[in-house]
């Protein structure tokens, strides 16, 4: 695994808040915002 100490963990709050939105809505919200492929994509 890597070591990457410049991450810092959210909140859980935050966590838990973002946990009730589906993924679908969010890549939609982004699509709006201007993001080109707002979706996430897993290992190739």
């Amino acid at each position: 695994m890597t070591h990457t100490p410049d991450i810092t963990r959210l909140s859980k709050d935050l966590i838990d808040a973002l946990r009730e939105i589906g993924a679908a809505t969010v890549a939609g919200t982004l699509g709006h915002m201007g993001f080109r492929n707002p979706h996430m994509v897993g290992p190739v």
